[in-house]
Parts: C-alpha cells; sequence; structure tokens
C-alpha cells in the first residue's frame, strides 16, 4: 500500500516504522528531513513517479510517499482476545457496517484512536477499505488502531455476543441517551453507512439503541461527528466509574 503526507508517513514511521518497506520522495529537503530525523534510507525520486504511484495530480503529497505493510490488521479472534485482555481498560470496539466515504472512514479512525478504542471491525465488501485518502484523513492515525476485516458483519457481532459484549447501536432515535450506556462490561458500538444506516439484520441484534439528541430542525450528524460524540461519551463513563483515573 502507497501512503503520502508528512504526518501519515511520521506516524508510521514513529510508530510502525518496521511496517515502512521504501521511502520515495520528489524534494531534497524533504528527503533530508526524514533520512536525518528517522536514520532511513529516502529513494530520490520525480513528480512522474509521484503521478504513477497516486494516479493524479491534484493530491497534497507533500512530496513525500511510503510503500508500507500493514501489520496491525488482524483475524477477529485475536482482536477480541486482545481486547478481553486484563491488561486493557478500554474494551470497547466499534463495528463500522460498510462506511462508504474515505473522509468519514478516515475521521472515525482518528477519533477512535483519540479515545483509545481497542479496534475497529470493518466488512471486506461495500466498505471504503484502508487506503491512502482514509490514511491520510486519520492524519496517519490508523498506524495506533487495530482493524479486523470481516466477511460478515451479522455473524461477526453474533461472535462477539457469544464472548459477553454488550452491542449498542447507533440510531436516530428511540435510542438511549449515550450516559446511559453502561460500561461495566466489554461493548460493542455499531454505526451504519451514511445513507442506510445499520443493516435491518444487524440491528437486530442489538441489545441497546442509542440516539444523539439535539435540534429537531438538523436532519441527522454526519457518522463520523455522531461517532466522535458517542466514543466521546463512552469515554467519559468509563473515566467516572474508574473515579477519573
Amino acid at each position: 500500500m502507497i501512503i503520502y503526507g508528512k504526518n501519515p508517513v511520521t506516524e508510521y514511521l514513529t510508530h510502525r516504522k518496521s511496517d515502512v518497506i521504501k521511502l520515495f520522495s520528489c524534494d531534497d529537503k524533504t528527503k533530508s528531513f526524514f533520512e536525518n530525523n528517522f536514520k532511513i534510507n529516502v529513494c530520490k525520486t520525480d513528480q512522474k513517479f509521484f503521478y504513477s504511484k497516486l494516479k493524479s495530480n491534484n493530491i497534497n503529497h507533500q512530496n513525500i510517499l511510503a510503500e508500507i505493510e500493514m501489520t496491525n490488521i488482524m483475524d477477529i479472534d485475536e482482536l477480541i482476545i486482545q481486547t478481553l485482555s486484563p491488561k486493557n481498560k478500554n474494551k470497547i470496539l466499534l463495528v463500522l457496517d460498510h462506511i462508504s466515504d474515505p473522509q468519514n472512514f478516515g475521521a472515525i479512525i482518528r477519533s477512535a484512536v483519540f479515545f483509545n478504542i481497542a479496534g475497529i471491525i470493518i466488512a471486506k465488501d461495500r466498505q471504503t477499505p484502508i487506503n491512502s485518502t482514509v490514511i491520510k484523513t486519520s492524519s496517519g492515525m490508523s498506524a495506533l488502531a487495530k482493524f479486523s476485516v470481516v466477511p460478515n458483519i451479522a455473524n461477526t457481532v453474533q461472535k462477539l455476543k457469544q464472548h459477553n459484549f454488550t452491542v449498542y447501536s447507533a440510531v436516530k432515535d428511540c435510542g438511549c441517551s449515550p450516559e446511559e450506556i453502561n460500561v461495566s462490561s466489554p461493548i460493542v458500538l455499531i454505526v451504519g453507512s451514511e445513507g442506510d444506516g445499520i443493516q435491518k439484520n444487524v440491528l437486530k441484534l442489538s441489545d441497546f439503541y442509542v440516539s444523539i439528541k439535539g435540534s429537531k430542525s438538523v436532519e441527522s450528524l454526519n457518522v463520523s461527528v455522531s461517532t466522535a460524540i458517542l466514543l466521546y461519551q463512552i469515554s467519559s463513563n468509563i473515566n467516572s466509574m474508574s473515579g477519573g483515573k
């Protein structure tokens, strides 16, 4: 996979340097910056090479590309084991039910990392993949997240329930307040696609619905915004339960 931009490349070199296979730059100053700060060789190339990799001249690549191999995408069983580890304070998994917009996906990743969510689960099909645009939008925070890509969201949610996760699905209305989310047990938060929301066969697996109350003059919030609000409240609930520690 190719990633681009100073922040994403810096995050991967800082937190997942072993995932970085090769670096490319079309600018001597940028090349020197990365070589001096990260003690790594950067291949000097040109704008034509960048275009051949990015397929566009309108991308703000900031003169740096990296070829990476993501090692933080794991099997769902491994993600469950890591999430339920006694060492893990935030036993929260975020399930994205076919998010199609890469900007929203990237923003959600950034929020999930900010609030220390244990992992992000996405579908193999009909879902924006983890690609260069998503990673750029997340400002490289994808380097700090854990992912699992699954063939079927409904089957995965059923498996999580078998491991005693409580499932909350974000819906437009008729749900409990985010403040009422019970964080005494492991939690799955499901958010749906921008247009269709959560699939019915997934929604029926919910233990609870959760809704964000707001002005009736606005139909709904952007999925990345609503996810950030819900993750904030879950994190706040966890801090309250632990006495703010």
